[in-house]
């Protein structure tokens, strides 16, 4: 039996002991070494991913890989924000770890949850128990048998969620969501003649437009990143709203539990205008969000800000704007070569960022002996004429503007 006590070994064993774990006799009579190492490794990825969890000790992980490429917290968290008032259950098509089911679900009356995998079936059974997760079902069958076989269950107060299998049988990663199972279009086939509402989790690897254009019904795409990178992209639909208009959004999500949402959703009017590096102006790195649909047009439209190149998604602007979706930098230094640098800075801390066909960051924090650290970065960012411009700048810590940042929701336990 898995007890209190081994749970909060697992959590608590220092990488010292850890170590030592695998040649010592057995701690506990009911487990083995190698079961409580594993359980321990899991807990020291839950400790920066899922802190709530964490922090409970109640939670028995099926293995490390499950840790990793379950959602993190936060984005969990965020999730709560789109459900309609109306939704009182959750159906979750393929629960895994549940970390999403767990967060999306808190304030819901219902949760199904459906994990093909009869051992992770139980585990999850297991942990949500120990959580006392009220309202809780939990049926390892197939998505779409499932949903065939309890039509009734769907509707406008039904919430489905589904992150869709990105990986084969032998372990190879899926490129595309149309290679994922459960397969999303048969999901939407029969969740269409209900009326209720799905929400899909896809890869951040996955095309924008590719998936506007061709997977049908969708209202809205979000692409999310956490702490500037991006993590996941996930789109709703509802299927008791016809409009054809798809909206679009970045979304920024921070640990320190704050969020801010920016509309993607329409095209640049006009043509965009290259700006020039000077001493004293500034650069503006947006979101990974925001990169990732390549929207720098309408950033340029919006905060009256040059982009630099379209190979570096950089934009140079001659005031602060503190309100910049993205990171503001002062410009300290225009270089003449990357030689010139290297023999000021050789071994300094220095942050790099390399844009466009130049050397990869890696290899000029090698060659120089760059340590990362502190608020002073090198750029390398390739020009319109792809000349390559070598830039020394500040980091500006900029405010959170309480009217464009918003809480996450919390636990409410």
């Amino acid at each position: 039996m898995i007890t209190e006590e081994i749970l909060l070994f697992c959590r608590n064993i220092s990488d010292a002991d850890l170590k030592k774990l695998p040649f010592q006799k057995a701690v506990f009579e009911d487990v083995s070494n190698a079961w409580l190492v594993t359980q321990a490794q899991c807990y020291q990825i839950a400790k920066r991913k899922i802190p709530d969890w964490w922090a409970k000790a109640q939670v028995v992980f099926p293995d490390p890989q499950a840790v990793e490429q379950a959602s993190s917290e936060w984005l969990a968290r965020w999730k709560q924000t789109l459900i309609p008032p109306q939704v009182d259950t959750l159906v979750d098509l393929s629960a895994g770890l549940g970390v999403d089911a767990y967060f999306i679900g808190k304030r819901l009356k219902k949760s199904i949850l459906i994990e093909p995998d009869l051992g992770r079936a139980k585990i999850l059974e297991e942990n949500f128990k120990r959580f006392g997760v009220p309202g809780l079902q939990i049926e390892s069958t197939d998505a779409l048998s499932f949903i065939q076989k309890n039509l009734h269950l769907f509707g406008p107060n039904t919430l489905v969620y589904v992150d869709p299998d990105r990986r084969t049988e032998d372990s190879q990663r899926i490129t595309s969501w149309k290679e994922t199972q459960p397969d999303l279009n048969q999901i939407i086939t029969l969740l269409k003649p209900t009326g209720t509402m799905l929400m899909a989790k896809l890869s951040p690897l996955d095309d924008l437009e590719e998936i506007a254009a061709e997977l049908p019904d969708i209202q809205q795409i979000f692409t999310i990143s956490l702490q500037k990178e991006v993590k996941e992209i996930l789109v709703f639909l509802n299927f008791l709203d016809q409009s054809s208009a798809v909206e679009k959004y970045a979304v920024e999500i921070s640990r320190s539990g704050m969020y801010r949402t920016i509309p993607v959703d329409r095209q640049a009017n006009g043509l965009i205008s290259f700006g020039i590096i000077q001493t004293g102006h500034y650069l503006y790195d947006p979101w990974a969000s925001i990169r990732k649909g390549y929207q720098t047009a309408l950033l340029s439209e919006q905060f009256a800000i040059d982009l630099f190149s379209p190979h570096s998604q950089i934009f140079v602007g001659m005031e602060m704007l503190p309100d910049f979706p993205g990171r503001v930098f002062r410009i300290d230094a225009v270089l003449p070569s990357l030689k010139a640098f290297g023999q000021e800075h050789k071994g300094q801390v220095f942050s790099v960022i390399c844009r466009g066909m130049v050397e990869s960051a890696e290899s000029i924090k090698k060659k120089f002996k760059l340590r990362d650290g502190g608020d002073r970065f090198f750029f390398c960012l390739q020009s319109i004429d792809s000349q390559v411009c070598y830039i020394r700048a500040t980091r500006i810590e900029t405010s959170v503007n309480p009217a464009l940042w918003h809480s996450i929701p919390a636990d409410s336990d």
